[in-house]
């Protein structure tokens, strides 16, 4: 507070300085005019008198103020207080050789008026009012002593004399309490600024407050760091960004400009804050938010620029962290699903051997095949994938038979085929050679991959490949289905999602690899990606091509498109469409797997226990079936529910079955045993929530998945 006192009257002071250097200037002009008007009533040499005695008092007071302007406060003071003792003085003179009737008068006056100027300049309560009291006693004594105070004195001047006295006085009162004041409130609003700064400077962000007419009204140092420009040129160097490509955020109507935003941001804002963007500066990604503020009565945007570099890095190694988790956990789903197959049947192999019939043991046996080549595989892209991380991926080439590639990979899928009902066809071109020159595994993974993603969403119908040799030599081999198709959205990005930073989620059917890795292949082996097309309840066509020549040896056909009959390989299997109101068989135990592997498996046990079983190709299935059942008893006791398929998920299908009984739909409420590959708590956690009253890891002994559903039948 003392510090504040001490700027104030610093302040007023240095104003009184001024008032004072602009009197001694003015004071000689306004007397010289007054002797010039006088000088008709009086005697010349009076009148040079006067002129002398002002000049003489006047001219070095004003080059004593001057040459004192630079010294401390305190000379300055006293300079200042004899500089107006003269001026005192030489009023004296001026009223003794002028107007000698009135001179009392006018020495009153002007010792009021030296007091006026003098008490400013003095910070001492005692010294002013000793100094006030010099001026009484000098008035009274000296107009005494030359007897210009006469009397009986002019009682009405007087009185107007101490009324201007007392109304000058109240009024300068007033005047320096609101000056204090404003003194005050200035020094606050000061102090605020220079905290607003301190602040500002702090900040690793950039401030900017901009006017309506583009003014800059404020800016950090670090908007100036980040701009690399001055005031001056600072809003031609923000007028020339753009915003990145799908990073403006304000929907606003506008362009890509980021100042166009901001014009707009002054006709649309009110209070709120806005993220208007993020544009690119030289190597570092700025993120621009905006508020409208008042500053100063005035209407202004207040912009915060914020460098994003290392947030985008934190956000790409979590986003790489989540795309690692999911792919583990659902590469491990993937890998399970076979396994179990295989752990089940070389159990049940190895259990019943000496009982078993050879047709029974060669089917099984068949199985346990296809399932350990599926799972090879899944290993195979699980391998490639990483290779292609590191960037050591290659490809082997040599001279190999198409058609033994196409029948063997067709083979891995023909079972689950004919489990479904699903026609597979196989057209092939004579005019291929018997040899072709490529990479024989990365070829079978392509197609094996192509056909397993058919496979898995068809639901009736067939599943066609074709294969044949194109006029440019290159071998073309197309797979068309008869399943649920590709959304548009989806279809942009089949084979790009897993090399996106941004990764959300996964396809439940799985970790989304095989698409992926089969399109870098065809890319590796014919240098064009794989061709999609595909409507949403359609079917979905896809088709690649490969280089097979490494000299160009073959010759070049007139056609390609002939397709030979008879060479024609059809496992054709006629297609048996289910209707749910049709059948009201009720059966002990309902499972509930898209994976026609895990069904067989469960039916198996389930049959070795004598016990009745259907089964739901997913959640949706499952729950028609429990809304088409309109017999009073029960449709099953126990659900087996898979908790990943597609269309509807186990969890979401318990939800709903739950919620169809509460509501009266559904009679009678079976118990719901999730069965899953993962194997978390929280996923454990998440099956109890649904309502599922238990919960069974793939793959699971025998004994233990015969046990749980004992003990819920019972």
């Amino acid at each position: 507070m003392h510090e504040i006192q001490r700027n104030w009257w610093e302040e007023q002071f240095s104003y009184m300085h001024k008032l004072l250097v602009c009197f001694t200037l003015a004071v000689p002009l306004f007397l010289g005019v007054a002797v010039s008007l006088y000088r008709i009533f009086s005697s010349y040499l009076n009148i040079l008198g006067c002129i002398i005695s002002v000049l003489t008092a006047c001219s070095p007071s004003f080059w004593i103020i001057k040459h004192f302007s630079r010294k401390s406060t305190i000379a300055k003071s006293t300079i200042a207080v004899l500089c107006i003792e003269i001026y005192s003085t030489a009023a004296f003179i001026i009223s003794r050789n002028i107007i000698k009737d009135e001179s009392g008068v006018f020495h009153l006056l002007s010792y009021i008026l030296t007091i006026q100027l003098q008490l400013p300049l003095i910070r001492s309560k005692i010294f002013a009012n000793i100094l006030f009291l010099k001026h009484v006693l000098l008035w009274y004594f000296f107009d005494t002593i030359f007897g210009s105070l006469k009397f009986p004195i002019n009682i009405e001047l007087f009185a107007a004399i101490f009324a201007i006295i007392i109304v000058f006085n109240i009024w300068n009162s007033y005047r320096s309490k609101f000056i204090n004041e404003y003194f005050m409130l200035k020094k606050e609003l000061e102090c605020s600024k220079d905290q607003f700064k301190l602040i500002t400077q702090a900040f690793s962000d950039g401030i900017l407050i901009l006017s309506e007419n583009h003014k800059v009204e404020f800016c950090s140092s670090s908007m100036h760091r980040f701009l690399e420009s001055n005031n001056g040129s600072l809003f031609w160097e923000i007028s020339k960004y753009e915003y990145c490509e799908g990073k403006k955020f304000s929907g606003f109507p506008t362009s890509n400009i980021l100042i166009d935003d901001i014009d707009y941001a002054f006709e649309v804002l009110d209070d709120e804050e806005i993220s208007l963007g993020v544009t690119l500066i030289g190597d570092i990604y700025i993120e621009w938010k905006g508020k409208i503020v008042a500053w100063e009565t005035k209407r202004a945007l207040f912009l915060v620029a914020r460098d994003i570099n290392l947030i985008l890095e934190l956000e790409k190694s979590a986003a790489n962290d989540r795309m690692k988790t999911v792919l583990l956990r659902s590469v491990s789903h993937e890998l399970r699903t076979p396994l179990n197959s295989i752990d089940f049947f070389v159990n049940d192999i190895l259990e019943k051997r000496p009982k078993s019939d050879y047709e029974s043991e060669v089917e099984k046996l068949k199985i346990i095949s296809v399932s350990s080549k599926l799972m090879l595989s899944l290993i195979n892209d699980l391998l490639d994938y990483s290779k292609i991380i590191a960037g050591v991926f290659s490809v082997h080439k040599c001279y190999c038979n198409i058609r033994n590639i196409i029948e063997n990979t067709c083979s891995l899928i023909k079972i689950q085929a004919s489990k479904k009902k699903i026609s597979l066809l196989t057209r092939i071109d004579p005019f291929l050679p018997e040899l072709i020159y490529t990479d024989q595994l990365r070829l079978s993974q392509i197609i094996l991959n192509l056909l397993s993603n058919a496979l898995k969403f068809t639901k009736e119908g067939w599943i066609e490949i074709c294969c044949w040799l194109s006029l440019k030599n290159k071998l073309k081999i197309s797979i068309k289905d008869t399943g649920i198709g590709i959304s548009k959205e989806i279809k942009r990005k089949l084979f790009s999602e897993f090399n996106s930073p941004f990764i959300s989620s996964i396809n439940p059917q799985g970790c989304g690899l095989g698409l992926c890795i089969s399109n870098f292949l065809a890319i590796k082996l014919g240098k064009k990606a794989i061709k999609v097309k595909s409507k949403l309840r359609k079917g979905s066509f896809f088709m690649f091509s490969i280089d097979i020549s490494p000299l160009n040896t073959f010759p070049e056909v007139g056609t390609s498109s002939k397709i030979n009959s008879e060479n024609e390989n059809s496992a054709h299997i006629d297609i048996q469409r289910y209707s749910f109101q049709s059948s009201y068989r009720n059966y002990d135990i309902l499972i509930v797997d898209d994976n026609e592997l895990n069904r067989m498996v469960l039916g198996s046990i389930i049959s070795q226990q004598h016990w009745t079983y259907e089964e739901a190709c997913n959640g949706k299935d499952a729950v028609n079936k429990f809304l088409s059942h309109n017999s009073k008893a029960n449709l099953c006791k126990i659900v087996i529910m898979d908790c990943e398929m597609p269309e509807m998920s186990g969890i979401e299908a318990a939800s709903q079955i739950i919620k169809y009984h509460k509501e009266g739909i559904i009679e009678k409420l079976p118990k719901i045993i999730g069965y899953s590959a993962y194997s978390s708590e929280e996923d454990r956690k998440e099956c109890i929530r649904s309502g599922m009253v238990d919960y069974m890891i793939k793959p699971s002994p025998a004994e233990e998945i015969i046990r749980i559903i004992k003990k819920h039948l019972n």
